[in-house]
């Protein structure tokens, strides 16, 4: 019986696969292939450990720790396959109990969700607001653990940039911010990607990924640094904990409210994967904006730099092919509000402290950008 699995290794990171359960009884998990590629090893059973996670908590996470190895397998079949081998039985005994209680839950979370959209005087009632409104009560280890899990599969599936001289120069863009992420609890992480688009994020918990692209394309470090306070912003706000709340169902986020805490088991096992299909809405990017333009102030950081930085893609892209430049872009057709915007909220900061990022001879590192985009594959 062949499966869709998601395949956790130390050397490919986060991958959709495909694998089967072997033996009789049951005794190893085949994997077949990872990403469309064939790659055939076998994880024994004997070795693994396995619980249970998942928004919907019946998700198969099967552990082998001297592979570097866990497998995540939604599909109904395997686990009652692997239930019928007869191994693992305290943790199925557990899940047998589990989703007893869970059928209760159900039935009296929808009933609360009924009376509140009642009370709301409406049908349903989305999650993304749930979301909204419960972020505090999300501890911030899952923004950690949601977010390392994301950069490690960003790590796994791109090379990464070692020119020192682009290195030096991105970190001195960052340095600004960095007091400002630290005061907000958080220490970043920084990696250069040997990407071609003009991009950059930063994932939640601290991670920050710059594609090469975007420092070949910056005229200036002050707009590299305008890029980075956007980002900044979306990890201070938690917005991207809060696309993840979003994503959840009716019931789940309605778990979420009532206190269960399995749902946040459930955010670490999916949340990595929902982060990179879920989009940053259009009332998370203005408010990363207005943030942006007052951490640069604060940063002492010109702040008209996020207006330069918007009028810089704007005028390199048509409106058609914006998306695939900068993510920050992506859910805003109207970029030149954008930079209307953001150029009148800079001119409300004191231009007193405003001083040039120094140190980083920014003419060599945009050369030494270009240089590695030369040494792509087919450029």
């Amino acid at each position: 019986m062949d499966v869709a699995l998601r395949l956790h290794r130390d050397d490919v990171g986060l991958r959709v696969g495909r694998g089967r359960l072997v033996g009789a009884p049951v005794e190893a998990v085949e994997v077949l292939e990872v990403a469309g590629t064939e790659l055939r090893f076998t994880v024994p059973l004997d070795a693994c450990t396995l619980s249970f996670g998942g928004v919907e908590g019946t998700t198969a996470e099967l552990r082998c720790p001297t592979l570097g190895t866990t497998l995540l397998v939604d599909d109904r079949g395997f686990v009652e396959a692997l239930a019928a081998s007869g191994r693992f039985p305290e943790v199925f005994a557990a899940q047998t109990k589990r989703a007893r209680g869970r059928r209760w839950f159900d039935r009296t979370a929808l009933g609360a969700v009924g009376v509140v959209a009642a009370l709301c005087g409406t049908a349903l009632l989305a999650a993304p607001r749930l979301a909204e409104g419960g972020i505090d009560r999300v501890p911030r280890t899952v923004d950690e653990s949601i977010g390392e899990a994301a950069a490690t599969a960003m790590r796994a599936s791109q090379p990464v940039v070692t020119d020192p001289v682009v290195l030096a120069g991105v970190e001195a863009a960052l340095a600004p911010l960095r007091p400002l992420a630290r005061e907000a609890g958080y220490d970043l992480t920084l990696t250069v990607l040997d990407d071609p688009t003009w991009n950059a994020s930063a994932l939640p918990g601290g991670p920050v990924f710059v594609h090469v692209g975007l420092v070949a394309a910056c005229e200036r470090p002050e707009l590299l640094t305008a890029v980075l306070a956007h980002e900044l912003a979306h990890v201070t706000e938690r917005h991207g904990v809060e696309r993840v709340l979003g994503s959840l169902g009716m019931v789940q986020a309605a778990r979420f409210l009532l206190g269960d805490l399995d749902v946040f088991g459930g955010l670490l096992t999916d949340g990595a994967s929902l982060l990179a299909v879920t989009a940053f809405s259009r009332e998370q990017e203005a408010e990363a904006d207005r943030l942006g333009v007052d951490a640069l102030a604060r940063a002492g950081v010109d702040p008209t730099a996020m207006a330069d930085v918007f009028t810089l893609l704007r005028s390199q892209h048509t409106e058609a092919d914006l998306s695939g430049v900068l993510a920050a872009l992506s859910d805003h057709p109207d970029t030149e509000a954008r930079i209307v915007e953001t150029r009148q909220q800079a001119a409300r900061h004191a231009a007193a402290n405003r001083r040039p990022i120094e140190g980083v001879d920014w003419a060599a590192v945009r050369a030494a950008a270009e240089r590695t985009l030369a040494a792509q594959p087919g450029r």
